[in-house]
């Protein structure tokens, strides 16, 4: 292969694997002279089928590039990947990352499935740290502890019950805040906010109408927002005065959908820490007085 021939060929690659993955990976980026006719005619029907990949399986695409099982699954192997699973997981991830642990195996051991889980964390946390510098967390740390009142708006279920999750943990260190499913009941506590209110919202596209409006109506307020949305330019990320970024997957594996939530607790527990760093006595004193109020047998003084 010549200079000429590389040179379009890993532009054909950059165009499925993202620059990141290529570059990161020198398994990847060392393949690219040796791939065959074959290879490139896999790598076509990958950049012309990126909307069905996700849902297919080693053999179906073999059938459907008209190669054998064994060649698209040595394909993904050439390009440094220990499975065809995870050479499909990475190229429809909205945050592909070559250290991300194999998908659950069906047939695999609890305690196979257990250091799979472990690590899979470990990799995501990391990935969480390297999206969002440490002084985007604590200036969204330092803004709620300075807020009166902070409101917590979601858009689907996920996202809500991070949302309640949230709420609950600031009231646990003395913040009051609110968070609902019910976007009627956001839309009456939008009416109330002052200005110094704090605005969390989480949505992952940061593109969905009623939280734009919500961000806008905050700003008008003179009330901060706080986002968490995925890495891609979005609206919200825009109206914020600090965005934290999440990962976000395109292809849904069952080890994945964990890893989606998991982002965002940790996140936010991030965010609960730093504020309890704040204002500990205060923190303290209202977690020692629901320890005490929630007692089977606490009888309140007369």
């Amino acid at each position: 292969m010549n200079y000429s021939e590389y040179y379009l060929l890993l532009i054909v690659v950059l165009n499925i694997f993202p620059y990141n993955i290529v570059m990161k990976n020198r398994r990847i980026f060392n393949a690219l002279p040796n791939m065959t006719g074959t290879d490139e005619k896999i790598v076509s029907y990958i950049n012309d089928h990126l909307d069905i990949i996700s849902k297919m399986t080693s053999s179906q695409m073999a059938e459907e590039v008209g190669v054998s099982q064994s060649t698209i699954i040595k394909f993904s192997q050439k390009l440094g990947y220990p499975t065809y699973k995870r050479m499909i997981s990475d190229i429809t991830s909205d945050q592909p990352d070559d250290n991300l642990n194999d998908e659950l195996e069906f047939n695999e051991s609890t305690t196979t499935t257990m250091a799979k889980l472990q690590q899979a964390y470990s990799d995501v946390f990391a990935m969480v740290s390297r999206l969002n510098p440490s002084m985007n967390i604590e200036k969204a740390a330092n803004i709620i502890n300075g807020s009166s009142s902070v409101k917590i708006f979601a858009h689907n279920a996920r996202e809500n019950y991070i949302g309640h999750y949230f709420y609950n943990e600031l009231l646990r260190i003395g913040i009051q805040a609110f968070a609902s499913e019910s976007i009627t009941e956001m839309t009456a506590q939008m009416a109330l906010v002052k200005p110094g209110d704090v605005i969390v919202i989480l949505s992952k596209s940061g593109e969905t109408r009623e939280m734009l409006n919500f961000a806008k109506l905050a700003k008008k307020s003179n009330a901060y927002v706080i986002s968490i949305t995925r890495t891609q330019k979005n609206t919200l990320a825009k109206l914020s005065d600090v965005n934290l970024k999440t990962v976000e997957y395109l292809n849904r594996t069952f080890m994945r959908e964990r890893l989606v939530t998991e982002s965002f607790l940790f996140l936010l527990d991030t965010i609960i820490l730093d504020i309890i760093k704040l204002r500990p006595e205060l923190a303290e004193t209202q977690i020692n007085k629901i320890r005490i109020y929630t007692k089977p047998n606490y009888v309140e003084p007369d």
